[in-house]
């Protein structure tokens, strides 16, 4: 049918109606077709095989997750499957750092990634004994001293060092993956 026929076609169906209520018609009748044609889709999807492999990943009833490594064709599942990290982050720490009567201040923003929830939950409960410790490593660092990679990493080491002890006696040791810095500024 001509595109001249079908317009003239549609435009004889509403004949009866006023002409202001034309344009409304006409749109409710295209968000029934295409309601009608999505509720056909999904309802092929679920039931059809072959549909169901054009859509399916959109479909899909559990989000794919990105932590679990692609298998290669060809090898067995026999490596571990990775898990998603666990991160905790810490307020931002703002410490004066004095050298030879000079003042320096360091901000500095940490993130701690641990290995399970335990510790997770562990640096949540004891948060003020976190920030305690962390800033006592702070606190002894000289402004010279904290400006190289170098001297990050072993910054890193020793918040890392002062982090694994646990907080209460009787409780465990925390199980730390690592410690990120996410802001790190001196002046």
């Amino acid at each position: 049918m001509p595109a001249a026929v079908a317009g003239a076609t549609l435009v004889t169906l509403f004949t009866g109606f006023p002409m202001s209520l034309r344009p409304l018609l006409v749109g409710l009748a295209a968000i029934a077709l295409l309601g009608s044609g999505a509720a056909i889709a999904l309802w092929g999807a679920q039931h059809s095989p072959a549909l169901r492999s054009l859509i399916g990943p959109a479909l899909a009833e559990e989000p794919p997750t990105t932590t679990t490594p692609a298998k290669a064709p060809g090898k067995p599942a026999t490596e571990k499957q990775a898990t998603a990290p666990i991160f905790v982050s810490l307020d931002p720490f703002t410490v004066t750092l004095d050298d030879d009567g000079s003042t320096h201040i360091l901000y500095t923003a940490i993130t701690v990634q641990v290995n399970d929830e335990r510790s997770a939950a562990a640096f949540k409960r004891y948060m003020p004994a976190v920030r305690n410790r962390v800033l006592m490593v702070l606190a002894g660092e000289k402004p010279a001293g904290v400006t190289t990679p170098a001297s990050m990493d072993t910054i890193k080491a020793q918040v890392r060092q002062a982090l694994i002890p646990p907080f209460q006696k009787g409780d465990e040791r925390q199980d730390i993956r690592d410690v990120l810095f996410t802001a790190f500024v001196v002046q």
